[in-house]
């Protein structure tokens, strides 16, 4: 009997800029529901090869969905990230609807550093942004977390000095927008004002 369907979600991006940001405007489409994660890979792959605007992807997602779990806000089981090939990038394995019993993440599974400058889905944007504090690892002994504690603390782009974001490594992504000199300085020295 299936516990869990499986959602691919095809994340886009143009390159157009979002209202008065710096930001990237991002479209996720629902590509369907798989009875297992190998079926929505393969459809990925298939989907990759079939798209039109193949550009225009960013990512996919994969997100393990519980079938008797409420109608209201989804809380994952798990999250997958793939690159526009269809080639595996992240995975946050933590069930999303367990409080208390995230351990902290690997720290071999922890892909980038304090000051690497990243890429980040945030709701309906790429974010730009230098990467400030790291997930939690078993090392580090936090008494209580959960699955909303795995994530990157990220200072965006922005003219506010106190922005900040908490995103989960399937959403940072390297960069790949390219961005002004300027920019960079200004990040760094966002990073070191903290």
């Amino acid at each position: 009997m299936t516990t869990s369907i499986f959602r691919l979600d095809e994340i886009r991006c143009d390159g157009t800029f979002a209202e008065a940001s710096r930001d990237f405007e991002a479209i996720s489409v629902v590509r369907g529901h798989f009875s297992s994660l190998e079926k929505a890979i393969a459809a990925m792959k298939r989907n990759a090869s079939e798209t039109y605007f193949p550009e225009e992807i960013y990512a996919y997602l994969v997100k393990e969905i519980s079938v008797d779990g409420n109608l209201g806000d989804v809380d994952w089981l798990s999250v997958r990230s793939y690159n526009p090939s269809g080639n595996f990038l992240e995975a946050c394995l933590q069930d999303y609807n367990l409080a208390n019993d995230f351990h902290g993440r690997n720290k071999e599974d922890i892909h980038f550093k304090v000051g690497d400058i990243v890429e980040a889905l945030c709701y309906k944007r790429i974010v730009i942004g230098i990467i400030a504090a790291l997930p939690p690892t078993p090392e580090d002994h936090f008494p209580v977390l959960d699955a909303m504690d795995d994530s990157y603390l990220i200072l965006p782009i922005s003219d506010n000095p106190d922005d900040h974001i908490h995103i989960p490594p399937t959403h940072v992504f390297r960069l790949q927008h390219a961005i002004s000199e300027e920019e960079r300085v200004g990040l760094q020295e966002k990073l070191r004002a903290r």
